[in-house]
């Protein structure tokens, strides 16, 4: 057997756990056909975690932190270009945040196949009911994390609770993710970030302190500051 570290073991097991989901439905992800598709004997399952529960929760924590790093990363990457004349502020901070998730899901979409097919096996599962609950609770954490940012990042204050505003967008991408996953309507998928982007920047309102250590980017236009 090849001498791995238990962090590259790991991160193997979770990456085919992901595909066995994603091709065949959780039903078929047992511990055995995860480690066959890992090219690992099944001791090396249980050296690494101590079931297959544990194994599926942190399936949905690599996921949901792939997708957060990748969506801060395009808001990084905006603050790194001068602005131009038609800069939106903080509806093009989320766009770039909202055309990473894209991006991804177009490059992956067993990834999120997997996800969508372990919530909803779960839910018919009682060992694993719990599961789709501590799952979006994570993609809300996450999302609340990065609404949290785009706020400082732009100087507004968002005039709902950023808890509701995360469920929102969590709502709202499942509904894009489940629909292109169906259609694999690319263009069509990509046309409505724009729009969803400057609804979700209306309910931002100018911050009436600035924070210390923030990222300025231009100032929201008028028509972002209505509600």
């Amino acid at each position: 057997m090849r001498r791995i570290p238990v962090e590259q073991r790991r991160a193997e097991l979770i990456a085919a756990a992901i595909r066995v989901i994603a091709r065949e439905g959780i039903h078929a992800a047992t511990t055995r056909a995860i480690s066959a598709e890992a090219g690992m004997p099944l001791a090396s399952f249980h050296y690494v975690f101590s079931s297959r529960d544990q194994l599926l929760r942190e399936v949905i924590e690599e996921v949901t932190g792939i997708e957060h790093a990748q969506a801060e990363a395009g808001v990084v990457g905006y603050l790194a270009v001068p602005p131009s004349p038609e800069a939106d502020g903080l509806a093009d901070v989320i766009g770039l945040a909202l055309t990473s998730y894209v991006d991804s899901l177009v490059a992956d979409p067993g990834r999120e196949q997997a996800m969508l097919e372990l919530s909803l096996s779960s839910l018919r599962n009682p060992a694993l009911s719990a599961l789709p609950r501590e799952q979006y609770g994570v993609y809300y954490r996450a999302v609340e994390a990065s609404i949290r940012n785009w706020a400082d990042i732009a100087e507004v204050e968002w005039d709902v609770p950023a808890e509701q505003l995360s469920r929102i967008i969590v709502v709202v991408l499942d509904g894009i993710t489940t629909g292109w996953l169906a259609t694999r309507d690319t263009d069509g998928m990509y046309a409505t970030v724009p729009h969803f982007s400057r609804f979700l920047a209306s309910f931002a309102l100018p911050r009436r302190r600035p924070v210390v250590g923030a990222h300025p980017i231009p100032s929201l236009r008028k028509e972002n500051h209505a509600h």
